[in-house]
C-alpha cells in the first residue's frame, strides 16, 4: 500500500460563498454552469457503473436481486423512513437503506444519488460505529453503485474516522469507475453544504438530506428561505434550485412539527417580501398539522 501524502491527509480548505439577496437571471442555456465538479464527478462515474453490478475489486457480481431490495416495503416506505432519520436514528439501518436505495426507482434519478451521499455523510458524522457498520457490511459484497455511495459518503462526512475510511476504500478497491471517482474526489474542494452556492439545484437536496437525518435547523432555515423562487421563469437555475427547496417542504409541512414551526418563523420574521408572501400562503394551504405516518421498523 502506498503511503497517504500530506495533501491527501491535510484538512479541506472551505471557501465561505457571498450570500446575495436577489440572484441575477440567467440564460436557461446557463442553468448547469456552476455544478459542483465533485458532484459531477460522481454523477459521471455513477453513469459509467449502471450497466453492471460489480464488486470493488472490479469482478461482475452476479445475483438475481440485490440484498437489500426488500429492506423495505415500497420507494414511498423508505423515503418515510428517511424523512424522519433525525426522530428515530435507526442508525443500524443505514447498510439496509444504502442497498435499497441503489436497488430502487429512486436511484435511475441521478439528481438523486449525490443527496443520498449526503444523507449518509451526515449520519457518518454523527456515530463512527455506523461508518465501521457500513463499511462491514459493503466492503466484499457490496455492489459498485453501493460502494459509490460509500465512498462519496465519507468523504463528504469529512471526519478523521470517515476519512480513514475513505483512503483506505481507495488503496484497496480498484474497478475503474471506483478509481476513477477517488481521482476526481481528490481533485475537489470538500465544501460544507452550507458554503456551497444556490445556483445547484442539487445543493437543495443535499441540504434536505442533511436535515433528514441531523434535525439541524440551519439547513432546514436556508431551504425555507429559498423556496420561493420556485416560480421563476422557466429553465433558470432560480427555479430548479427553487422546486428542489419547495417540493418537500410542502411535502412536510403537514405534520412535521420543526418543519412548520421554522416556516412560520421565516414568514413572520423574514425581511424579503416575496419569501414572507409565498411561506404566509404556503401555510395557509397545507392546512392542520396532521399525525406523522408511522415510522417503520426493519422487516
Amino acid at each position: 500500500m502506498r503511503a497517504e501524502s500530506a495533501a491527501e491527509q491535510a484538512e479541506p480548505q472551505s471557501q465561505p460563498i457571498p450570500a446575495t439577496d436577489t440572484p441575477p437571471a440567467q440564460r436557461p442555456e446557463d442553468a448547469h454552469d456552476h455544478e459542483d465538479p465533485a458532484a459531477d464527478a460522481d454523477a459521471d462515474a455513477h453513469s459509467r457503473a449502471d450497466a453492471d453490478d460489480r464488486s470493488a475489486s472490479g469482478n461482475i457480481i452476479t445475483r438475481s436481486l440485490p440484498r437489500f431490495h426488500d429492506a423495505f416495503a415500497s420507494d414511498e416506505e423508505f423515503i418515510n423512513w428517511r424523512d424522519s432519520f433525525y426522530i428515530h436514528k435507526q442508525f443500524e439501518r443505514i447498510p439496509e437503506a444504502i442497498g435499497y436505495f441503489c436497488s430502487s426507482a429512486l436511484y435511475e434519478d441521478v439528481s438523486n444519488r449525490i443527496p443520498m451521499a449526503a444523507f449518509v455523510g451526515a449520519v457518518f458524522r454523527q456515530s463512527d460505529e455506523t461508518v465501521d457498520l457500513v463499511w462491514d457490511e459493503l466492503m466484499l459484497e457490496g455492489r459498485e453503485d453501493e460502494l459509490m455511495t460509500l465512498g462519496y459518503a465519507a468523504w463528504l462526512a469529512n471526519t478523521p474516522h470517515s476519512r480513514k475510511i475513505y483512503y483506505r476504500a481507495r488503496e484497496i478497491w480498484e474497478s475503474e469507475n471506483l478509481v476513477r471517482m477517488f481521482h476526481m474526489l481528490h481533485q475537489a474542494k470538500n465544501l460544507d453544504t452550507m458554503e456551497r452556492p444556490d445556483n445547484d439545484f442539487r445543493v437543495m437536496k443535499m441540504l434536505w438530506n442533511e436535515f433528514y437525518a441531523t434535525g439541524d435547523e440551519e439547513r432546514l432555515r436556508r431551504v425555507v428561505q429559498l423556496s420561493y423562487m420556485y416560480n421563476a421563469p422557466e429553465g433558470t437555475w432560480q427555479r430548479m434550485s427553487g422546486q428542489a427547496a419547495r417540493e418537500p417542504l410542502v411535502r412536510l409541512l403537514p405534520y412535521d412539527t420543526l418543519v412548520r414551526r421554522v416556516a412560520e418563523d421565516e414568514a413572520r420574521n423574514n425581511s424579503k417580501t416575496a419569501i414572507r408572501t409565498h411561506l404566509t400562503m404556503l401555510l395557509e394551504e397545507v392546512g392542520p398539522l396532521r399525525e406523522r405516518p408511522e415510522i417503520p421498523a426493519a422487516r
